[in-house]
């Protein structure tokens, strides 16, 4: 009868040892959520004030929250800001200034999030580039005089092989008119180039776009393709193709952010080209 008792106070001991331990993780739970809704609302303005502040330290300390949990919170915080943000693709200036405040606000260190601001910063290029905006940076090599580098990356030049009767059709991917508007996204059924047995890798080397042309530059190869004659770009999941008289194949570790460069810098040369042969009719007639 002892030995019954005893394993009845036991297993009672045990089940108010869960059931306080689930009681203090739901205390736990409801404290930081009236914490970060506290925080969300003082946030939402764009401005945290000297008031919101000492009002969120109280509150912190009267739920008896850790450096940790506040960090935790506030970098969930900062997330959905940044989600909303990047939500089309596209950050404007008013949206980055307002990230950029918020990351002050909130004492972020580098470190902290460094992670989510590769996303960002990747995804602010690419809204960018798709306004006209292309990056310039160093070139590789010695280029033509007024000719400036956009963009340079590893990449792999490749070639279709025959393809016999009945076989499977090429990789599908997104294309892009370079005399079009449509304006650059990534969505719809993207490929993978290197999965395909008839791409046919040549060569590795870099991938260098200026204002001119893309340029192949490898150890075997190399290729030019002037933007006055590109057509069209196609997107793929790691590579894209160029395509005028024949498409070129290009493996690429950023296919999306080298796309778009590619089909700015196009856009943008034959504008010029148009406007330039349009001022000789003018100067002519």
């Amino acid at each position: 009868m002892t030995s019954i008792l005893t394993i009845a106070v036991l297993l009672l001991l045990v089940g108010l040892g869960a059931a306080a331990a689930v009681y203090v993780r739901q205390e736990r739970e409801r404290a930081r959520r009236l914490y970060e809704a506290q925080l969300q609302a003082a946030l939402d303005d764009g401005v945290l004030t000297p008031d919101e502040t000492r009002e969120l330290a109280t509150l912190r300390a009267e739920q008896g929250l850790s450096d940790a949990e506040t960090r935790m919170i506030a970098r969930a915080c900062y997330r959905r800001a940044l989600r909303a943000a990047v939500a089309d693709a596209e950050v404007d200036e008013e949206e980055a200034g307002r990230l950029e405040r918020l990351r002050e606000q909130l004492g972020f260190t580098a470190d902290e999030i460094r992670v989510d601001e590769r996303k960002y910063e990747r995804l602010r290029l690419l809204s960018r580039i798709g306004r006209g905006d292309l990056p310039e940076v160093p070139a590789p090599f010695l280029l033509l005089a007024g000719e400036r580098c956009h963009w340079v990356a590893q990449a792999t030049l490749c070639r279709r092989i025959g393809i016999p009767a009945g076989s499977r059709p090429m990789p599908e991917g997104v294309g892009f008119r370079v005399q079009g508007d449509e304006p650059f996204r990534a969505g719809g059924a993207r490929d993978a180039l290197g999965a395909d047995a008839r791409i046919l890798p040549l060569d590795l080397g870099l991938l260098v776009v200026t204002s001119h042309r893309t340029i192949f530059r490898g150890a075997k190869q190399r290729v030019s393709f002037p933007h006055g004659a590109l057509e069209r770009v196609v997107l793929y999941r790691d590579g894209l193709s160029l395509e005028a008289e024949e498409p070129w194949y290009i493996l690429v570790d950023d296919a999306e952010l080298t796309g778009a460069v590619v089909l700015g810098a196009a856009r943008k040369r034959r504008a010029e080209l148009v406007e330039r042969a349009a001022a000789r009719g003018r100067g002519t007639a």
